[in-house]
């Protein structure tokens, strides 16, 4: 970097990013030593403007949607409501979420980069 009658420095150019971790609500319960279940509500294809809106989908676009309860030794302790792309998620539908997260399933195909 120059700046005018000062001189030229050298500038740090690493890449600085945030760390986030999405930790998987199973293995936070099993970490424990108890129980995790869970419960699908709906597990369904959408084709709710503000889901294809909020995917960046064009407004033919394929999209799911999920909610679901997750049980500690049978006690509710998370509702999931949660919307999925299907040009990234085209299986969403398919999966049997009592046996595996939705977290599990979709950072098994796409690593997390953000959450909102």
């Amino acid at each position: 970097m120059r700046i005018r009658g000062a001189g030229t420095f050298v500038t740090d150019s690493r890449y600085r990013s945030t760390l986030i971790e999405i930790l998987n609500i199973a293995e936070e319960i099993k970490s424990r030593g108890h129980q995790h279940t869970s419960e699908v509500l709906p597990l369904e294809q959408t084709s709710a403007p503000e889901a294809l809106e909020a995917l960046r989908l064009p407004p033919d676009g394929l999209a799911f949607h999920s909610r679901m309860v997750h049980f500690e030794n049978k006690v509710p302790i998370q509702s999931e409501d949660r919307r999925a792309s299907g040009v990234l998620f085209p299986d969403y539908i398919n999966q049997d979420f009592r046996a595996l997260t939705p977290n599990d399933y979709m950072t098994s195909l796409v690593p997390a980069q953000g959450v909102e």
